[in-house]
């Protein structure tokens, strides 16, 4: 029975552990731990700062954009209620623009 070794599944290890320029086990002592610097936050409590400060921003601007749509909506509902025909003819103008477009989309010939 013939042994053979599995090369695919093999790390070839080129550099000695300081030439590489992520921390190896041998160099992880060295790394400093900024929890231990004088007048800084531990790490963990910055990162919550971090996301409490990120999910408020992010709701105040959810907040903005569903104000200014509304706006928008009562905006357009009041053009329509006051010229109906005018948006109408807005609308089938646009409709036909959009299929001229996929028509020109589908067989470039026929825009020649």
């Amino acid at each position: 029975m013939m042994h053979t070794r599995d090369v695919v599944n093999e790390t070839p290890h080129t550099h000695s552990a300081s030439d590489v320029p992520w921390l190896t086990s041998d160099r992880r002592k060295h790394a400093p731990d900024s929890s231990m610097l004088h007048g800084s936050a531990p790490v963990p409590a910055q990162l919550a700062d971090g996301v409490s400060s990120a999910e408020k921003t992010v709701q105040e601007e959810a907040e903005h954009l569903r104000a200014t749509g509304n706006a928008w909506v009562d905006s357009m509902r009041a053009t329509v209620r006051g010229n109906p025909l005018a948006c109408l003819a807005a609308a089938v103008a646009t409709g036909a623009v959009i299929v001229r477009m996929a028509r020109m989309a589908r067989s470039p010939s026929a825009a020649r």
